[in-house]
C-alpha cells in the first residue's frame, strides 16, 4: 500500500497510467468495431510492430497519434483533467 502511494506521487506513474488507459480504451473500441490489428495498421499506413507497441502501452503517443488511432476505429479522443 505504501509503495503504491509513493509511486502515485511521481509524474511517471500518471504518465504510464494514462498510456495504459488509452491503450485499454482503444482495444475495447477496436474489438467493438471488429477491426483486426492488421487492418488498423493498414488504415494508418504503419507497421504491425507499431500497433503492437500501442496496445502494450509501450509507445509515447502524441495527441495527434492518439486522434489518428481513435479515428481509425471510428472513435474520438476526449481529454479531461479530473480530481
Amino acid at each position: 500500500q505504501r509503495a503504491e502511494e509513493e509511486a502515485q506521487q511521481r509524474d511517471s506513474y500518471w504518465v504510464e497510467k494514462a498510456k495504459l488507459d488509452f491503450a485499454i480504451a482503444l482495444e475495447r473500441r477496436r474489438k467493438f468495431v471488429g477491426l483486426p490489428y492488421a487492418s488498423l495498421a493498414k488504415k494508418l499506413a504503419t507497421s504491425a510492430a507499431y500497433i503492437s507497441k500501442v496496445f502494450r502501452g509501450d509507445s509515447n503517443l502524441t495527441i495527434e497519434s492518439m486522434v489518428k488511432l481513435a479515428r481509425a476505429t471510428g472513435g474520438r479522443v476526449d481529454i479531461r483533467v479530473v480530481d
